[in-house]
């Protein structure tokens, strides 16, 4: 039996950069479920943040603006990184950063948490990745290129797709056992739930959270090629990880 993708539980989101914080470092929250976590973090320069080794979760820092240090462990310097570079931290490795330069650092978090109760898996990376976006030549014929960013251990895999004006991955389609989530760096795009009548437009920094199950399609809209950062997060918690089209 094909399952029914829903289209009911689609969110949407857009990010701006707040005008005033209060504080050193202003978490803006950008979809959430007990499997994935996506959140943009505001941080003034200077600004440190440290983070304790968490053995039931990976995750991914990517800069959309300013720029960071990254950490492993206490002092070992990772390297510094700016818009479209960031990290990748395996599971059970402790870590900090600060934003460094004249400008705030805006950087998405986006963490895959594994829901089984003491889950306490030890990755075989031992320490964190740099990882870097650099924007691909369309193969000729091709209308989607998708460089991957990060694929993790065994939860979190992280790519950029670039679309041409006019391609896409139009017809409605879910994901069952895997939470998702696109977050637009460029261009423009028509993103639709499970029927065309749901359509909507989205523009830079515009985001959408899909939690498992969730039918939906796209197209890219400008002349200038679209590109969204896809992230994918397994739940671990269930043995189902499938497609379906509809």
């Amino acid at each position: 039996m094909i399952e029914v993708g829903r289209s009911e539980d689609l969110g949407r989101f857009t990010y701006e950069k707040p005008l005033a914080q209060a504080a050193p470092t202003t978490v803006v929250p950008l979809g959430q479920t007990d499997v994935l976590t996506v959140e943009m973090r505001v941080v003034q320069s200077g600004t440190p943040s440290v983070f304790e080794a968490d053995p039931t979760t990976e995750c991914v820092w990517f800069v959309v603006g300013g720029r960071a240090r990254f950490y492993d462990g206490v002092d070992a310097l990772v390297g510094e990184f700016g818009e479209s570079e960031g990290v990748a931290v395996p599971r059970s490795i402790a870590y900090r950063f600060e934003a460094v330069g004249d400008a705030d650092l805006q950087v998405l978090h986006i963490a895959a948490v594994d829901p089984r109760l003491g889950a306490e898996v030890q990755s075989e990376r031992t320490a964190m990745q740099p990882v870097i976006y650099e924007s691909p030549e369309f193969d000729e014929g091709s209308d989607i290129q998708v460089p991957r960013v990060w694929v993790g251990d065994d939860m979190l895999a992280v790519t950029v797709e670039k679309v041409r004006d006019g391609g896409g991955d139009d017809r409605p389609h879910a994901h069952f056992g895997i939470v998702g989530a696109w977050f637009l760096l460029s261009g423009r795009v028509r993103f639709h739930g499970a029927s065309d009548d749901e359509a909507f437009e989205m523009t830079t920094h515009d985001a959408v959270f899909l939690p498992s199950g969730t039918a939906y399609g796209f197209r890219a809209l400008d002349h200038e090629p679209a590109e969204f950062l896809h992230v994918k997060a397994l739940d671990l918690g269930t043995e189902k990880h499938v497609r379906v089209d509809y």
